[in-house]
């Protein structure tokens, strides 16, 4: 799809501002292209405004649980739960239990979400790590 000269850019008469997108300012860079023309005219016709490029916002998206491992999981239920828990326990039966499958860290890592998913639901950038969300939540409820 081939894009207007006028979809590629946004003029604020009140801030006195042109707000151009990356796609026009390459096209515009082509001596003769449209962009380039329509460039010229903006500029002609309103010679106190400023070009500013437009940001483009992608969002942040992490899987629930993507840095976990087997440390960060038995921890989490250590914190949670307390050292002697019937889910560390439990934790414990799985490990033994992953041994014999395909892939025995999916394996343990689905049981812990099916158990502690909620835990992470708040994860949103890719600093913050799961076990750091969690003292949070066990910092809150106390």
């Amino acid at each position: 799809m081939k894009h207007t000269t006028s979809s590629l850019y946004a003029i604020d008469h009140i801030n006195a501002a042109i707000t151009v997108s990356k796609t026009f300012l390459k096209e515009a860079g082509v001596i003769g292209s449209d962009c380039y023309q329509e460039m010229l005219r903006l500029r002609r016709e309103l010679p106190d405004y400023k070009f500013q490029v437009k940001e483009s916002k992608k969002p942040h998206r992490t899987k629930i649980g993507s840095n976990l491992n087997y440390k960060k999981m038995r921890h989490h239920i250590e914190v949670k739960d307390g050292l002697e828990s019937l889910m560390l326990k439990e934790f414990e039966k799985v490990l033994e239990l992953a041994k014999s499958q395909n892939n025995p860290f999916q394996y343990t890592k689905d049981w812990f979400l099916a158990h502690y998913k909620d835990d992470f639901a708040g994860e949103e950038s890719a600093d913050d790590t799961p076990v750091a969300n969690s003292y949070i939540t066990v910092l809150a409820n106390n």
